[in-house]
């Protein structure tokens, strides 16, 4: 017998739960503690640095960059009656990793060839390019430690 809908949507559910908890982990952290504070420094007028600070405190910028990590501690560990909670291990991070090599592709071989540079450091014509690969595999395994996993 083919699994149910709600089986079906339960077990997405699981695979996508630690991808969605690294990505806003390390969006939240990386723009409010390395870029946030860069971009500020490199405003040149009092003005410019006022739109900036206007445009990062909108709603949108405020859900991206900050209010995803209650969220996703929410679909971590449970609320209401579905407070049962599992570890996350090996297959979270795996699916998490997949997730982040899919992205990689989709940015070096299309996003990137179409002039959409998002990310700077991520591009393969930067000298930054391994390091920043590599720094985020760092991140992705702090990650998984920092939201009660073990391996």
């Amino acid at each position: 017998a083919l699994p149910s809908a709600a089986a079906i949507l339960l077990l997405v559910r699981e695979a996508l739960r630690f991808p969605a908890a690294v990505g806003a982990t390390v969006t939240t952290v990386l723009w409010n503690v390395v870029l946030l504070p860069a971009v500020i420094s490199f405003q040149k007028t009092p003005k410019d640095r006022k739109n900036f600070l206007a445009f990062n405190f909108s709603f949108e910028m405020t859900s991206v960059h900050v209010l995803n990590v209650p969220l996703v501690w929410l679909s971590i560990y449970g609320y209401g009656a579905e407070r049962v909670t599992r570890t996350l291990g090996a297959s979270d991070l795996w699916m998490a990793l997949m997730v982040l090599y899919c992205y990689a592709l989709l940015y070096v071989f299309w996003l990137d060839r179409l002039g959409m540079h998002f990310y700077f450091m991520f591009s393969p014509r930067t000298h930054l390019c391994g390091a920043a690969y590599g720094t985020l595999l760092g991140c992705y395994y702090g990650c998984l430690l920092l939201w009660g996993g073990a391996l």
